[in-house]
């Protein structure tokens, strides 16, 4: 699997906003769970496998969803930044028991 990184447009605010369209650039989108993304892998929230209550607390932070976001760091918190529309956003830390629940569309070469 390689990083999204490779194929985003980069800008100073964010690196996660723009996915390369390019004809023949041979991607396809995957499904990834949090507890396996790599740091600096972007993607968007594709599904959560939480219970109502985790999953309310999470969407009150901004983390549901189709939301764009960058894995910071892996383990024990995993760091997430929830990537904004104009480039601004927070970073949120999760515990492996919630991390392991959310899964995000990813770009896999």
């Amino acid at each position: 699997m390689s990083r999204i990184d490779d194929f985003v447009e980069d800008r100073p605010e964010s690196r996660c906003d723009r996915v390369s369209t390019r004809a023949g650039a041979g991607l396809e989108w995957g499904v990834t769970c949090l507890i396996d993304a790599q740091p600096g892998m972007c993607g968007s929230v594709a599904r959560t496998d939480l219970d109502a209550k985790d999953a309310a607390l999470l969407r009150a932070m901004g983390l549901s969803p189709n939301v764009r976001v960058r894995v910071c760091r892996r383990g024990t918190p995993c760091i997430l930044e929830i990537v904004g529309r104009e480039g601004c956003g927070c970073r949120i830390g999760l515990a492996p028991e919630l991390a392991r629940h959310i899964f995000l569309d990813t770009v896999i070469d």
